[in-house]
């Protein structure tokens, strides 16, 4: 069996996930608090849900899809430090992970490397409470995000950060882990 190691960086099973169906939001801002989450992405049967924490609460938009246990099949809570993954197995049981770094940007080269993800949505349709409503001007794909303030010519990015396991047999590195980091928006017009 190869032994392989990624330094600097905490992997912790939280499986299976102990959700109760009457405080499951509670639980959620209890991991969210813990890793220092700034958002949620909840994958449903009937689409994607963004959330931010702020203030020891979640917000998701009031005028999307509502956030049900009942329907979420996967929840990746995330910032700059951590990302708690959360996903129902075959059976249905909760199952979750934590990913951290130690927070130390300056050895990033050598524990991994950042990714960013071009996101459908490139036109304002409405912003409220902290959360955005965008649409692809192509593509007519639409969803709301908890960001606020976007000019009117953006892109908006997923910042994923791959990390790196070393074979101590073989000397070869491969891509072990990678988590979700941040959502961003850039003003294309500059």
């Amino acid at each position: 069996m190869t032994d392989f190691q990624t330094p600097n960086v905490i992997l912790a099973s939280l499986s299976p996930f102990p959700f109760d169906p009457e405080t499951w939001i509670e639980s959620l801002v209890v991991e969210a608090e813990a890793v220092q989450a700034r958002f949620l992405l909840a994958h449903t049967t009937s689409g994607i849900i963004w959330g931010g924490f702020q203030e020891g609460q979640l917000y998701t938009s009031t005028y999307g899809l509502a956030l049900d246990l009942n329907t979420v099949q996967e929840i990746r809570l995330f910032g700059p430090i951590a990302e708690t993954y959360l996903w129902r197995d075959a059976a249905g049981h909760w199952q979750g992970r934590r990913l951290e770094d130690d927070g130390a940007d300056e050895l990033l080269e050598e524990i991994g490397y950042d990714e960013l993800y071009l996101l459908w949505g490139n036109r304002v349709e409405w912003e409220a409470d902290g959360f955005t409503r965008v649409r692809d001007a192509r593509q007519h794909i639409t969803q709301i995000i908890p960001l606020s303030g976007l000019t009117p010519s953006f892109n908006l990015w997923l910042k994923m950060r791959h990390y790196f396991a070393y074979d101590t047999l073989t000397q070869q590195a491969r891509i072990a882990y990678s988590r979700l980091v941040d959502l961003m928006n850039e003003d294309t017009d500059s």
